[in-house]
């Protein structure tokens, strides 16, 4: 590849995570019951459930605060809830650096967009779109398998999702095992109705290594395309093992964020 295609494959990449960051925020604006604005960016806040930390974070526009600032922000804004988060798009090498060192977690997540052919075709499961009610049993079980899988974290969840499910035009499809939903993934899109993100996708543990997870990732693609969405795209946890799945599966990174977070005891 030439210095010049490289260039104009990074900037393409830039063009898609732009799209993508713009689709997320108003996502997350449009989810939160509540906002208030704050020196570093806007704190979104879910009131009913203050544990989640997706729906009580702070989107950070000041990609050049230093840490101290983004943190002394955070415990003044958040004081209330039961941890801090901060959600950076912009590169926070620098600020998620200090983060660890305070003691901060600190995850990097990957924005992925399928670009070329799986390495096979998904399993032949039973592929169903269904209503959340008919998914919730199964969500439980995969849930409680996970780090912070306690049953009011749990309940949280599923209220929330629920609630937020108008907001997030969500879809939700199941590959199915002896009738019962075995993996799950859901298609979220906005009123553009150009952009589809592939999220929460889970496999009961029972239902494991079956190639359920590839089942659902793959309809989900499939209904984002047929709805006429020009991109689809995912975020996956850069240290985690489904990022592996879903490159094997054609998806390609297009660039990262930065969540730091702290628990407050």
């Amino acid at each position: 590849m030439t210095t010049a295609t490289t260039s104009r494959s990074l900037a393409g990449d830039g063009g898609l995570l732009a799209r993508i960051v713009a689709f997320d925020r108003a996502l997350h604006e449009r989810a939160a019951l509540r906002t208030t604005p704050t020196p570093i960016g806007l704190a979104l806040f879910h009131d009913p459930a203050p544990t989640l930390w997706d729906l009580n974070a702070i989107l950070v526009d000041d990609a050049d605060a230093d840490f101290a600032e983004l943190a002394a922000v955070a415990e003044e804004v958040q004081r209330g809830l039961p941890h801090r988060m901060l959600i950076l798009d912009a590169d926070a090498r620098r600020q998620a650096s200090d983060a660890r060192a305070a003691g901060w977690t600190v995850e990097r997540h990957v924005a992925m967009v399928p670009r070329r052919a799986p390495d096979r075709p998904p399993p032949p499961h039973e592929v169903a779109e269904l209503p959340a009610a008919r998914t919730a049993a199964a969500r439980r079980a995969a849930m409680r398998d996970e780090p912070g899988g306690d049953l009011a974290t749990i309940e949280s969840v599923l209220a929330a999702n629920e609630a937020l499910s108008a907001a997030r035009r969500e879809r939700e499809f199941a590959s199915l095992e002896a009738g019962e939903p075995a993996g799950m993934a859901k298609l979220f899109s906005d009123e553009t109705r150009t952009i589809g993100q592939v999220e929460d996708v889970v496999t009961v543990p029972a239902s494991r290594n079956h190639g359920h997870a590839r089942a659902v990732v793959t309809a989900a693609l499939e209904a984002s395309r047929a709805a006429g969405h020009d991109l689809t795209f995912l975020w996956a946890d850069e240290d985690d093992w489904p990022r592996l799945l879903y490159g094997r599966m054609g998806w390609d990174v297009v660039g990262r964020r930065w969540r730091l977070r702290r628990v407050v005891r």
